[in-house]
């Protein structure tokens, strides 16, 4: 049996998070989502997937290989243009043995579309809520100060620094090479790898993509997204529904 998994879209609905990145390889608990599915098709017994691809490509090739090293055997089939689900799946049927059908099944197990950022977020805590709640989970040399309080269910990555008075409250996923500063409060976010949160920060039910900057006392609440590289300037307060320059 082989599967076929479309990551052709731009995941429009999911900026500005998918600004840089393929909504294929945006991170579920510090795992490219598309990893994911791998891992839960070989579970299940499918080790030959065809991806059907289109918009920023290079990416998921250049991080997957050939399948190898995560048990599977990758075929890509790159669009020229885009072609919509069913001109994907009906693309893909030529990597098909002849007469072998395509096949699809409804399923009664967890699913969510995490097209928006909310759904993106919720995800996590959905995911997070099935470990003890009380499990943190801390990467290979991260630094967490004696004085630091983490409380579960928190997911921290590799070589991350949590400072002395920092709160770091559950559901909560830190990336690789995150910062929290003395006094910071970081509950129920997500921060992608090399994010920096300032002292006395607030963050809250919020997304922080890549290499975003927190800076000191700033507030983001509440359903709050900061993309890539963005920079929350000290003191600033970002609320839902709000525009800031």
């Amino acid at each position: 049996m082989k599967a076929v998994i479309l990551v052709g879209g731009k995941g429009l609905r999911l900026q500005p998070l998918t600004c840089n990145v393929a909504k294929a390889m945006v991170p579920i608990l510090n795992r490219p989502l598309i990893e994911h599915l791998l891992h839960y098709l070989k579970k299940h017994g499918i080790r030959d997937v065809i991806l059907a691809m289109g918009y920023n490509p290079d990416p998921i090739r250049s991080y997957l290989g050939d399948g190898t090293q995560l048990g599977v055997r990758i075929t890509y089939l790159v669009e020229d243009s885009p072609l919509g689900t069913a001109g994907a799946v009906k693309n893909a049927e030529s990597l098909l043995e002849k007469g072998e059908p395509i096949l699809g099944y409804p399923s009664k197990s967890y699913w969510i579309d995490i097209g928006r950022p909310e759904k993106y977020l919720k995800v996590h805590h959905d995911l997070l809520f099935r470990w003890n709640n009380a499990a943190v989970r801390i990467g290979e040399d991260s630094q967490i100060h004696p004085a630091a309080e983490i409380e579960g269910p928190t997911l921290i990555g590799k070589e991350c620094a949590v400072s002395a008075g920092a709160r770091v409250k559950g559901p909560t996923v830190l990336g690789q090479r995150c910062k929290v500063g003395e006094g910071a409060l970081v509950q129920g976010a997500v921060l992608w790898h090399d994010s920096r949160v300032g002292k006395e920060a607030v963050l809250r039910n919020c997304v922080a993509a890549s290499h975003a900057w927190l800076q000191q006392g700033c507030h983001v609440i509440e359903g709050c997204v900061v993309g890539d590289n963005a920079t929350v300037e000290e003191g600033s307060v970002i609320w839902p529904d709000n525009h800031t320059e």
